[in-house]
C-alpha cells in the first residue's frame, strides 16, 4: 500500500530517523541497486541521496513509502513504514555512497552508508566474485557470530532467504 500523507500527520520530519538500511542488486548487479530503509511512522517525500564520494551526495532519487500492518499476536496491531528508492544506471565495479531522508529530514544530514556495483561482464557473462547465503538467522548472539563470520568472507554480497524479523517489536524470537 502506498501512502500519499503520512498515517502520523502531527510529528514533524525531523523526529522520524530512518532505520535498518537493506541493499538488494538488481536485474543487472553491474548497474542496478535497489536501497530499502525503515521509519518509525509513515513521512512524506522520501528521498535517496547518491554519489561517488561520501561528501559528495549530489543525485536526488525519489523513493516511495510502503506500509506493512501485522498482528503479531497480542491483539494489538502493528504498522511498519519501508521505504524503497530504484538505483539504475550505475558504473559497474563502482563504490556509492547513499544517505536516506524525507521531509523535514535532509538525507544528507544523516549516516552516509555505502555499497559497491558489481563487476562488468565479459564476452562470457559476469566474472567470478564471492557471495554468501543463509536463512533463519534469527536475534541471538549465535547470530552475532555468524555476521562476523559471513564479514570475513568479504563477500560481494550475501543472500539472506528471510526470518531476520520476528512480527515481535522486542526482537525476541520465542
Amino acid at each position: 500500500m502506498l501512502l500519499s500523507r503520512p498515517a502520523y500527520a502531527d510529528t514533524p520530519g525531523s523526529a522520524v530517523v530512518p532505520f535498518g538500511r537493506h541493499l538488494a542488486f538488481g536485474n543487472d548487479p553491474a548497474t542496478q541497486m535497489r536501497v530499502g530503509w525503515q521509519v518509525p511512522s509513515a513521512v512524506t517525500n522520501p528521498v535517496l541521496r547518491v554519489g561517488t564520494s561520501p561528501t559528495d551526495l549530489s543525485q536526488t532519487v525519489q523513493a516511495e513509502i510502503r506500509n506493512l500492518h501485522s498482528d503479531y499476536g497480542t491483539g494489538a496491531p502493528l504498522e511498519q513504514y519501508y521505504g524503497h528508492a530504484a538505483l539504475d544506471k550505475l558504473e559497474p565495479n563502482t563504490t556509492y555512497y547513499y544517505a536516506v531522508g524525507h521531509e523535514g529530514l535532509e538525507a544528507a544530514s544523516g549516516p552516509v552508508n555505502s555499497f559497491t556495483t558489481g563487476p562488468a561482464g565479459s564476452g562470457s557473462g559476469l566474472k567470478p566474485f564471492t557471495f554468501t547465503a543463509m536463512g533463519d538467522q534469527g536475534a541471538s548472539a549465535q547470530a552475532a557470530l555468524e555476521n562476523a563470520q559471513i564479514t570475513a568472507q568479504n563477500p560481494v554480497f550475501h543472500l539472506l532467504a528471510g526470518d531476520i524479523c520476528y512480527a515481535d517489536p522486542t526482537a525476541r524470537a520465542s
